[in-house]
């Protein structure tokens, strides 16, 4: 495989990991802004399917324990991470064995023409030296045991020459097929990766969501605030107003306690 497809996978995977540490440091806020600390996080209480905690240990700060929901997300937030992490590492080593493959596929080949080149030469050595040469009596050169020698070397060349074709096709087929299996196994990783990434769309979804209704809580809980303290000053201007007409209910009494006093005093009935 290619440098840039180490390149391609390392970009990706790095993409991944920078958007898992920014739903990671999402999700501190959030807890953050409910109050919960490590300590509490830590403390609190196990989701299902978690083992309980020891007898006697802390229960955590309940008061501003963060909703479950959030827990989950960061509990599934180090999952995809682990996963990530393993994934790409394996994509990576089998993207260079791939490339381990091919180099020494290439290394064969060059020795076959490399051997091509020698034969090429030897073959016409050999050729100049069975060419015809006059001498003084018009007879040809033969030169027999050297042609002989030449011949012998001529086929122990082509033996090597054909034992290293074999070897380079059979080693050519064997990389087309790991290579294919490689292939298909860095191509199920990515679209492992590619899984993760709509886990962490569909997170951050859930995330953004959660961050809308706390603030949209908070806005209505300051409202409601706003509105009890309005209310709270209306029931005591009701009260002052109450405790008024009490008094004057109580003078109109008297006054009129007094009104019937001096009547029957003066021999009037009332």
């Amino acid at each position: 495989m290619p440098k840039k497809g180490l390149m391609e996978n390392k970009n990706s995977g790095n993409n991944l990991f920078v958007q898992l540490q920014m739903l990671e440091n999402q999700l501190t806020a959030l807890e953050r802004s409910y109050g919960v600390t490590e300590a509490d996080r830590k403390g609190r209480a196990p989701l299902p399917g978690q083992p309980a905690a020891a007898p006697g240990a802390p229960a955590g700060n309940t008061a501003v324990q963060a909703p479950n929901a959030i827990e989950e997300m960061r509990q599934l937030l180090l999952r995809i991470k682990e996963e990530s992490s393993a994934t790409l590492c394996e994509s990576v080593l089998k993207e260079k064995e791939v490339s381990d493959i091919k180099k020494e596929v290439d290394d064969a080949r060059d020795h076959i023409t490399a051997l091509e080149h020698k034969m090429q030469e030897k073959e016409q050595s050999a050729a100049a030296e069975r060419a015809p040469g006059p001498f003084s009596n018009g007879q040809v050169k033969a030169n027999l045991p050297l042609t002989a020698q030449e011949d012998r070397a001529h086929n122990v060349l082509e033996g090597e020459r054909q034992e290293f074709r074999a070897h380079y096709d059979a080693l050519e087929k064997d990389f087309e097929a790991t290579e294919k299996r490689l292939l298909d196994e860095i191509r199920d990783l990515r679209e492992n990766d590619t899984k993760r990434e709509l886990e962490l769309e569909k997170m951050k979804t859930e995330l953004e969501l959660a961050l809308e209704r706390k603030q949209a809580a908070e806005s209505k809980a300051s409202s409601l605030t706003i509105e009890m303290m309005e209310l709270n000053v209306y029931n005591k201007s009701a009260a002052a107003a109450i405790r008024d007409k009490d008094l004057e209910i109580s003078d109109l009494k008297d006054a009129l306690e007094k009104a019937r006093a001096e009547a029957l005093k003066n021999g009037h009935k009332p």
